[in-house]
């Protein structure tokens, strides 16, 4: 997604994803709680249950959607129901000369799933290969890594998890 997209509609994510936080946790979900907390007791002892809210933005011209908020309940394997989320931290990248915004989990190019794009560094669905037509945008000092630590361009290692950032697949900010 483009950086002036991402700009415009960030807010309206976390507004989103704090209001569907806070209907499941609210009374108003009981039923469901107790619904899931039944089906899971159901299920043999080596399979779990999550119910998840999505929000996706689907792209024509990518023809892929983009996940950009996944919360809902868990229930684990004491009965307990528990709110769960499966959103990943966006990362930024120049691809084509353009910076895209998208969960770091994700291809920027084609919106299909990369993960660990530091390790492997080429999409399985696309052309995109960080450090040849896709680069990690690392305008702040936070380790891309671990997202815990420090890095710069002077002093390329984490100071958390000790990653070395490659040079050849970042683009410093």
């Amino acid at each position: 997604m483009d950086q002036n997209t991402w700009i415009a509609i960030d807010p309206q994510l976390d507004e989103i994803a704090e209001e569907l936080e806070r209907i499941l946790a609210s009374s108003a979900c009981d039923d469901l709680r107790e619904m899931l907390t039944r089906f899971a007791s159901s299920l043999p002892p080596d399979l779990s249950t999550d119910l998840s809210c999505c929000l996706k933005v689907c792209d024509s011209v990518r023809e892929a959607s983009l996940s950009l908020i996944n919360v809902g309940l868990a229930v684990s394997s004491s009965g307990q129901v528990y709110p769960a989320s499966g959103d990943s931290t966006v990362h930024r990248y120049v691809v084509d000369g353009e910076i895209e915004v998208v969960p770091n989990d994700i291809c920027p190019k084609c919106y299909g799933e990369w993960g660990f794009k530091f390790e492997n560094h080429n999409c399985r669905h696309c052309d995109a290969q960080l450090g040849v037509n896709c680069w990690a945008l690392l305008d702040s000092d936070v380790c891309p890594f671990c997202e815990d630590g420090q890095i710069t361009a002077q002093s390329p290692t984490c100071s958390n998890c000790g990653y070395v950032v490659d040079p050849k697949c970042v683009k410093w900010g």
